[in-house]
This record gives structure tokens, sequence and C-alpha cells, in this order.
């Protein structure tokens, strides 16, 4: 069989490439348990080795025993975790989600007014006929509606993945 060509080789590997990228778009809902779990495996693994090893009077404990003793303990901590810190970062998203009109109002008055009012007087100073407060409103009002949606939309997926995790 004569050698393949260097276009033929190029051709060869975009397609596998692309081929590969979406098979693994198909399948990435799958494979994320499958790569959280590898990378429990991986963190976790010494602490096993370590356990496995360990004399504890005349025991040992074993591979089984090890893996079975990290697992209860790190399932233990995150159980905990997210039930101490779950509501906290809840509270603190809900908080946010309430008091986030009131800083950008204040952020309005206080930075945004002044700037605008130094904007409009160059362009009035240079002719340019353009209502700087009125185009920069409908930028706030779309960027402050928008805001208040993606906030609350981030809870609720953060809710879900507790859900799912647990």
């Amino acid at each position: 069989m004569p050698p393949l060509s260097l276009r033929t080789k190029r051709l060869v590997a975009g397609s596998l490439t692309v081929g590969g990228l979406a098979f693994l778009y198909v399948v990435h809902q799958v494979l994320a348990p499958f790569l959280v779990a590898l990378l429990l495996v991986y963190i976790l693994n010494p602490l096993v080795d370590w356990l496995s090893v360990k004399r504890i009077a005349r025991w040992t404990i074993g591979r089984k025993g090890a893996v079975a003793l990290v697992f209860l303990g790190f399932f233990t901590v995150l159980g905990l975790g997210g039930l101490l810190l779950g509501p906290q970062i809840y509270g603190e998203g809900a908080r946010l989600t309430r008091e986030m009109p009131a800083v950008i109002r204040d952020f309005e008055h206080k930075v945004l007014a002044p700037f605008i009012a130094s904007v409009q007087g160059g362009l009035d100073r240079a002719g340019i006929r353009l209502n700087a407060r009125e185009n920069l409103d409908n930028v706030y009002a779309s960027i402050l509606h928008s805001s208040a949606g993606h906030t609350t939309t981030l809870l609720k997926q953060g809710q879900m993945v507790v859900k799912g995790i647990f």
C-alpha cells in the first residue's frame, strides 16, 4: 500500500477530530458523572492507600474497608457542608437579588449621573446632537432587567446542582 499524502493525512486527522468532538458533544451529559468520579478517585486514592496499610492494634482495614471509610467520611463532610452552608448561600443570593436594584440606583445617582453630565457637556460643546442620558437609560434598563433574571436563574440552577449531587 502506498504511503498517504500529506493532504490525505490532514483530511483523516480533521475528520477524526470533528467526529470525536461530535461524539463528545452527544455523550457529554453521560460523561459528566464519570469525570466527577474519576476526579474523586484521583483525589481520594492516596488517603485510601494510606488507610489500607494502616494497622490499628492487630487489625488492618484493607482496601475495601479503607474505600468505604473514605467515602463515608467524604459524603458526611459534603452533606454537613451542604446542610450548614446551603441555606446561607441561598439566603445571600436571595438578598443580593432583592438589594441589587437599590445598589444599582445608588451607583447611578452617585457615579453615573455626574459622568453622564460631563459626557453630555462634551457632546454639546462638540456640537453633536445626542442625548447621552436617554441612550444610557435604555442600556441601564435592559441590564437591570436581565441581571435580575440571571440571578434568579443562577440560584435555581445552584439548587438543582445540589439536589443532583445528593
